[in-house]
């Protein structure tokens, strides 16, 4: 018998949402907002394990099926407001598909071709491992990390294959693996030039999100010239990245597991310390 799960299944806790609006809220009611003290009151950042509940989404969270929704979502993705689709075909294929058997048969073979009985040959995909001495992961630059001033790198690469990280990550939901313990996080990315290439030359992960590789424009890949391609994060329990922004527009999607996310509206970056005065 394998090691359970994690201690919450997030699928099955009880959710309350708001009522959709089809035309996107303006002056800045849109989401509502509430000061970051008083959310950590109610749903302290370790406190991973007890969720508030009911927990009241603050999104518009609309069903991918539906035209209507889907429609009237359009414009706040336009708008660049955040917003949350479920019931999403390819996605729900992946979490079936993405089991740990699946993935390191993918990372894990060695760089030799393999059989596609759909697509032909397919090269093992690229990922790494990084470690942390805890459960924080700061993202930086590593050639220009100064460690004569800055000390040892927050996070380091390691020579872990998929299905000893994911060992590792079934292990942490077991023992509820504490906040200062040693965490790792596998990441994979996927070029941005990669969607240009004939589809058989794809890696797995375009192959099975297309929607997210399409050289055409999709729901999600809405501008493909501007895409910076995909990037696959897989955590284990309690893996938080450090308070940060991207320099692109995101379109993230959830195949397994769950991960909170606490967002800022722009004009508080400041406050935050993440840019300059």
């Amino acid at each position: 018998m394998g090691l359970p799960g994690p201690k919450v299944d997030y699928t099955k806790i009880q959710y309350e949402y708001r009522e959709n609006i089809l035309i996107p809220p303006r002056r800045g009611s849109y989401p509502p907002l509430e000061p970051l003290g008083e959310l950590m009151k109610r749903w302290p950042q370790e406190d991973i394990d007890s969720p508030p509940q009911p927990f009241m989404e603050q999104l518009q969270n609309v069903d991918y099926l539906d035209p209507v929704q889907m429609e009237a979502v359009v414009k706040y993705r336009d708008l660049e407001f955040p917003f949350k689709v479920y019931n999403v075909p390819e996605l729900n294929d992946a979490t079936e598909k993405w089991t740990d058997e699946y993935l390191s048969y993918h990372f894990d073979r060695d760089n030799r071709e393999y059989g596609d009985k759909v697509f032909g040959k397919i090269s093992r995909a690229k990922g790494t491992c990084q470690q942390s001495v805890d459960r924080f992961f700061a993202f930086f630059n590593n050639q220009r990390w100064n460690k004569e001033i800055l000390g040892s790198p927050p996070t380091r690469n390691n020579d872990f294959t998929f299905e000893r990280f994911a060992k590792h990550a079934r292990y942490a939901d077991a023992v509820g693996l504490a906040p200062n313990e040693e965490h790792f996080y596998f990441q994979a990315g996927v070029d941005r030039g990669e969607r240009l290439e004939p589809i058989e030359k794809w890696g797995f992960i375009s192959r099975d999100l297309p929607s997210f590789s399409s050289p055409n424009p999709t729901f999600f890949g809405f501008d493909p010239p501007q895409s910076h391609g995909i990037q696959c994060r897989l955590g284990e329990r309690g893996v938080a990245a450090t308070t940060h922004y991207d320099g692109g527009r995101n379109m993230i999607a959830v195949i397994t597991g769950a991960k909170r996310y606490i967002l800022s509206p722009p004009n508080e970056c400041r406050k935050l310390g993440i840019i300059g005065k």
